[in-house]
């Protein structure tokens, strides 16, 4: 068996379809029926389920397919790695992070830094879900994330950067405003909203109620951080935010007019442990980084640790 048999073995079982295969592969339909044959008689088994012209995988297949992706990806890493040794720190990156982009963006800040001392590096920086993150490691379509929730998964690295407090912010006229702190049971009835609906906040927002044993109430979620705020500030519900975000986003605004309904609104920090953010880096186990990736997570690790 040789890796043009694997190939053609992969293409087939991608498209259910012998014809269109071949199509894509450039060879006519009975060159590839008898590479299909050859590998099955080498093996001593069938690979697919014939239905009339469509095929499909068996569970034989299945196992040849499974090694034979991770194949192609080694010879895929192997490349990379040939090619980093003799570029040096050069060529792409793509990042992604789950945490809200906010001026001091400490994370934004020390990769401006690095493009700027080696412009050999191309970046795709993009702003998604924990979620997403964590799919697009495991296909091979990100390089690198950054999230505020931890990544469980045998394949994943997930190492935490920092921790950040989280509270609520609510109206000056909120009868919780009244207290120093709050704790989860005060915020079981009450009514939730959301921003940025596409990240962690969100997620987070529903394991804090998970944790404290409740389903919360979401009344929106979405990137719309002036309507929640107007929202909150008359009254309507409340918010998850991290303290520091307060202080620096609404303390401004206050001062200086820009939204004056933002003087009504205040934050209060939720008394239980768990009510945090862990920011951390991000990367498939197995898959092979490339020089700048490493460096730039070298950097992120000594900056924040």
């Amino acid at each position: 068996m040789d890796l043009m048999q694997l190939q053609y073995f992969r293409e087939v079982a991608r498209r259910g379809h012998v014809t269109q295969a071949a199509a894509q592969l450039h060879i006519t339909q009975p060159a590839l029926s008898k590479t299909i044959s050859n590998m099955e008689n080498e093996l001593g088994i069938k690979l697919f389920d014939r239905d009339g012209k469509r095929i499909r995988l068996n569970a034989y297949g299945q196992v040849v397919l499974r090694y034979a992706d991770q194949i192609f990806s080694s010879l895929e890493q192997m490349n990379t790695e040939i090619s980093d040794l003799s570029s040096g720190v050069s060529g792409s990156m793509r990042i992604a992070v789950s945490i809200p982009n906010r001026k001091p963006d400490t994370i934004f800040d020390e990769l401006e830094r690095f493009i700027k001392e080696f412009p050999g590096v191309c970046v795709s920086y993009l702003f998604t879900s924990a979620k997403a993150i964590r799919e697009g490691l495991l296909s091979g379509n990100l390089d690198l994330g950054v999230t505020s929730s931890s990544i469980i998964c045998r394949e994943i690295v997930w190492t935490k950067l920092y921790e950040e407090r989280m509270g609520i912010i609510l109206s000056r006229n909120h009868p919780l405003a009244q207290k120093t702190e709050v704790c989860m049971a005060d915020l079981e009835d009450e009514w939730f909203f959301c921003n940025n609906a596409g990240n962690d906040t969100t997620d987070l927002t529903y394991e804090f109620c998970r944790l404290a044993g409740f389903q919360p109430k979401v009344r929106f979620e979405g990137f719309a951080p002036q309507f929640i705020g107007e929202r909150i500030s008359s009254g309507a519900g409340v918010s998850f935010m991290v303290e520091n975000k307060f202080r620096q986003q609404y303390t401004r605004d206050m001062e200086m007019g820009v939204l004056p309904w933002a003087e009504n609104i205040t934050f209060r920090r939720v008394t239980e442990p768990y009510c945090v953010r862990d920011c951390g880096l991000v990367y498939a186990k197995d898959r092979y980084l490339p020089q700048a990736t490493r460096l730039l997570c070298q950097r992120l690790i000594e900056r924040f640790q």
